[in-house]
């Protein structure tokens, strides 16, 4: 039974609360683009191979005069970026469009799915708000991580199969559309395409469930085929040379503590976390029968198996909150009327104070100096010239229409491992000064104080050799031959001596 109660004053209720939540998330949207704070380190990666492909190469190579590739990263988003750079040129508005677009994309999405799994209108439209909600949504929306977009398109094909009936299965293939698409956006998403098989398989379509698999897997084949000869075999080298990402045993056996402690850091996440997993528990023996217990359980598996890998963070929890939510919002359209207006004060009043924690969350934005001018005063010291620029942050260059050096900092380490020959080359790059500069992102926690100089040393030697970030004994190297000038901002500007 669902409960529409449209002129109801729970509903309003519901609306105020969820009308509060989405003038949060616009102010921070506004905001992100027009300081640039959100940009970030780690979507500087995808942002490099765009910058590349829409140079003409796609996926670069190892080691080359472009400098050092090396990467997991499937071809989607970046290359959706690639063709908006060719178009309007500016990489970072591109990518704001890009991200922007997802998170519509995924709100549309959630709504949908929603509506055809019985939900009300009402209920649907302020879920698929509070799916927003989450930091590790807003912070890849506005950061420029493309995460939400493979989000989004794993939602919108599950959308499309919930859809299918004896005289519309022309969306099952819709649906593989999307589920492949995802896929080549994100390796990894694939739960929402199991999650639809699995209740196919367990409640009468079976021959759908079959199809399904059968046309994802010729699509997915045909998109990775596509993949290897654009790239000329690059791809493929990138793939295997990046496929541990440093996962180890001892990684295996800490990622249950990782997955548990990660959503800690982002409330509604958390709230959605034990809402789903409350509701999981109470109503297991429904699973097979229930889409929306089975998605939330294989999203939940997969989430705890990423959670093994060393550079898994906040983003990794998208689909397990968006699962989470269209699990909550499913058993509560089903409460009684009483149970639901009963309940309504308190959920409204919950949603209200998440609009206060996103907007306080982000209020930091519209105080802070914004990344374009300290793009700027980096650029200043650095100086432009033949050689290039060493950079934690692949947007100081590309902010500068340069093609960043190393592409991933995190899988040079790994590749140098296990290729000691990769490391030693990169070493001597350093020893003979070949950067005429390099910018620090990580040594941002160094102390300022008056031994700042040699805070800087102890505490920069410290997380570059414990953390992930370069080959060990990278930060030595660089003291050697480069000396700090000047902090600016979160970044630590060295030049050679």
């Amino acid at each position: 039974m669902t409960f529409d109660g449209a002129s109801s004053v729970p509903v309003r209720l519901y609306v105020v609360a969820a009308i509060l939540l989405l003038a949060a998330l616009l102010s921070a949207a506004i905001a992100a683009p027009w300081f640039g704070t959100g940009i970030n380190v780690t979507p500087g990666v995808w942002a490099t191979l765009a910058v590349d492909l829409a140079g003409g190469t796609f996926y670069r190579p190892i080691q080359s005069d472009l400098g050092y590739g090396g990467t997991r990263y499937m071809p989607v988003s970046f290359t959706l970026h690639a063709v908006l750079i060719r178009i309007f040129g500016n990489p970072v508005a591109t990518a704001y469009l890009i991200t922007y677009s997802a998170a519509v994309m995924l709100f549309a999405g959630v709504y949908l799915c929603l509506s055809r799994l019985n939900v009300s209108k009402s209920m649907a439209l302020m879920t698929a708000l509070f799916s927003l909600s989450a930091i590790c949504i807003a912070a890849c929306v506005y950061q420029l991580r493309p995460d939400v977009l493979s989000t989004a398109l794993n939602i919108w094909g599950i959308a499309c199969c919930l859809r299918v009936t004896p005289e519309t299965r022309r969306w099952l293939f819709w649906g593989a559309i999307f589920f492949a698409i995802a896929f080549m956006s994100k390796f990894t998403t694939l739960f929402g395409l199991a999650a639809v098989i699995g209740f196919w398989m367990f409640n009468g379509q079976r021959r759908d469930a079959a199809v399904l698999a059968v046309a994802t897997t010729a699509l997915i084949g045909s998109a990775l085929t596509l993949t290897h000869l654009a790239s000329e075999g690059r791809a493929l080298e990138s793939f295997l040379a990046c496929a541990s990402g440093g996962t180890t045993f001892r990684t295996l056996l800490t990622g249950p503590y990782r997955f548990f402690s990660i959503p800690r850091m982002d409330v509604p996440l958390f709230i959605t976390f034990a809402a789903a997993g409350y509701v999981f528990v109470s109503r297991a023996r429904f699973i097979l029968r229930d889409f929306a217990m089975l998605f939330f359980f294989l999203t939940f598996a997969a989430t705890l198996i990423i959670a093994s890998d060393v550079g898994s963070g906040i983003n990794h929890f998208i689909d397990m909150h968006v699962a989470g939510t269209i699990l909550c919002a499913t058993n509560i359209a089903h409460l009684s009327r009483y149970r639901f207006t009963r309940y309504a004060l308190p959920v409204s009043a919950l949603i209200g104070a998440l609009a206060l924690v996103v907007a306080l969350s982000y209020a930091r934005v519209y105080f802070a100096e914004t990344r374009y001018e300290q793009q700027a005063r980096i650029m200043e010291l650095v100086g432009t010239g033949d050689q290039p620029l060493l950079s934690d942050d692949s947007w100081i260059p590309i902010m500068a229409q340069e093609r960043p050096y190393v592409m991933d900092n995190y899988l040079l380490r790994v590749m140098g491992e296990n290729d000691p020959a990769l490391k030693q080359d990169f070493f001597e790059k350093l020893d003979r000064r070949f950067f005429r500069g390099a910018v620090l992102y990580y040594a941002k926690s160094a102390p300022r104080g008056p031994n700042r100089n040699n805070n800087i040393e102890i505490n920069a030697r410290r997380l570059y050799d414990s953390a992930t970030f370069y080959p060990i004994g990278f930060y030595d190297r660089l003291a050697k031959n480069y000396v700090p000038i000047e902090f600016i901002g979160e970044y630590l500007v060295m030049l050679p001596r």
